[in-house]
């Protein structure tokens, strides 16, 4: 799950690249002058230039400071990306406690699916926070709300192992096949499994 969020693709303006030759280092310049005038989307995008090697050198330190930067400024999809980087420690020191402040501003201020799931994933292991899973199944339920096919996922593995609540197999399916309706191979997988027994 966290992977695709890693590999978030850069997001230029809709008209981005009409009329111009692509250049990546000269599109690293502009983020850079925009960035120095506080613009959150700017930080952000040079953020994901220096973790890529986008136009610039692969400097992971470097674009966790951009997405911090972008971070403090409100910009919801770099709160979720300072939070993983936070949790695995990649170009900053681990702290999943921040990690997990960021994942709750990004899931408080957005409604971002990502940060309401990767929330309900750190309070149901403990990560960052006490572990809580009533409260990570609250999480996976506004998740499920948004049609995030990994809340759902998880809100059946809960049910089906009365994790956070009363073992519930039918209830587990139903929030399997939900999630294998929207494409989710494991949610497929886990209905096909329930069929098949």
């Amino acid at each position: 799950e966290e992977a695709g969020l890693r590999s978030a693709p850069f997001e230029p303006h809709p008209k981005a690249g009409e009329g111009v030759e692509k250049n990546e280092a000269v599109a690293c310049e502009w983020l850079e002058r925009s960035a120095e005038q506080e613009v959150a989307q700017a930080s952000y995008q040079l953020g994901l230039c220096y973790e890529r090697g986008l136009g610039v050198q692969v400097d992971q330190t470097r674009a966790v400071d951009m997405l911090r930067r972008s971070a403090e400024l409100g910009f919801a999809d770099a709160q979720v990306l300072l939070a993983l980087n936070l949790e695995s420690g990649v170009g900053c020191v681990k702290d999943e406690k921040e990690a997990v402040e960021w994942y709750q501003k990004a899931a408080t201020t957005s409604k971002t699916p990502d940060a309401i799931y990767l929330l309900g994933r750190c309070i149901l292991d403990g990560r960052g926070t006490p572990k809580d899973p009533p409260g990570a199944l609250g999480k996976f339920h506004v998740g499920a709300e948004q049609d995030d096919a990994r809340a759902m996922l998880q809100l059946g593995m809960c049910c089906q192992f009365g994790i956070g609540q009363e073992r519930d197999v039918t209830a587990a399916f139903g929030w399997f096949l939900k999630a294998a309706e929207l494409g989710s191979p494991e949610g497929m997988l886990n209905a096909g499994l329930c069929y098949s027994e």
